[in-house]
């Protein structure tokens, strides 16, 4: 009985040791998952000045006569 409980408890702890390293690699994922976001957002942001700035300046062109 006793190597029974032995054998209980050591696939217990290798069960416990891949849920650990489990949880790192997803704490690794969400740290990557958090900087691919940002660098979206940043694009995301840059894209709509860029649009900002030439819907204001082909605005600008129209409105502007032509020497």
């Amino acid at each position: 009985m006793g190597s029974l409980l032995d054998e209980l408890a050591r696939r217990e702890a290798g069960v416990r040791q891949r849920i650990e390293e489990i949880r790192e690699q997803i704490a690794g994922l969400e740290s990557r998952l958090e900087v691919e976001e940002d660098q979206l957002s940043r694009l995301a942001i840059t894209q709509e000045t860029v649009e900002e700035v030439l819907g204001g300046a082909c605005a600008c062109r129209k409105m502007r006569p032509r020497r």
